[in-house]
């Protein structure tokens, strides 16, 4: 089977293996790119019959994740041909994919996966990039939210800003006057000053500008 994708397949499971193998065999050459170079029940197979730096990418069985025979994922990216590993037959649920992800793979199949996926993930993979599935990225999208949210909300509580100093900052960066600030706020013009006053005694800023720039840097603003 012609391809430039050089891959090695690792399962426990001689069923799979060969059923993986039979049907990447089966397939067109002018549409796969995957070249099948070696399968095994563990990775010290593989590793003692082929030169590892003829592999691109190596397909581990997910029911091999907490294996001891796996080295750390780690090291096989390592070195002038680093090989990337993928895990396959994994359930598409945060409680799954977060430990493969940690634990080095740059992308994973799902259960529900066909011949076509398996092919357009490893080939992904092989080109240089990640992958996971549209729910997945939502979830990692969401993560990375609440993370800056947290971030935002340490270091607004480190500088001991007040919940009106926060909304202050928040309309100084969307560049309105004092008294456009106490419309919003529905406030009195002096009380904005005030606030303002405080904001940059407390940064230890002098211009409302310099303020904004700080409060940017610390990631403090919500937009």
């Amino acid at each position: 089977m012609a391809g430039n994708v050089r891959v090695a397949i690792v399962s426990s499971d001689r069923l799979f293996r060969e059923g993986l193998v039979k049907l990447l065999s089966e397939r067109e050459t002018s549409v796969s790119d995957i070249s099948l170079i070696g399968q095994a029940d563990c990775w010290s197979e593989i590793a003692a019959s082929h030169d590892t730096a003829s592999i691109d990418v190596v397909v581990l069985d997910y029911k091999l994740f907490k294996n001891d025979d796996m080295p750390a994922l780690s090291t096989l990216s390592s070195g002038a041909s680093p090989i990337k590993a993928v895990w396959i037959g994994v359930p598409d649920r945060e409680s799954d994919i977060v430990p493969c992800i940690e634990s080095g793979a740059v992308g994973y199949i799902p259960t529900d996966a066909s011949i076509d996926d398996f092919v357009h993930i490893v080939s992904a993979v092989a080109r240089g990039e990640s992958w996971c599935s549209n729910r997945f990225a939502a979830f990692l999208y969401s993560r990375i939210r609440d993370f800056a949210d947290e971030k935002r909300a340490d270091a607004r509580e480190e500088a001991q800003l007040t919940a009106r100093e926060l909304e202050v900052i928040e309309l100084l960066a969307e560049g309105l006057s004092n008294k456009e600030i106490a419309g919003r706020l529905t406030i009195e013009t002096q009380t904005v000053k005030n606030h303002v006053h405080h904001l940059l005694e407390k940064l230890s800023v002098h211009k409302r500008m310099d303020a904004v720039a700080y409060a940017r840097q610390r990631h403090w603003l919500r937009r």
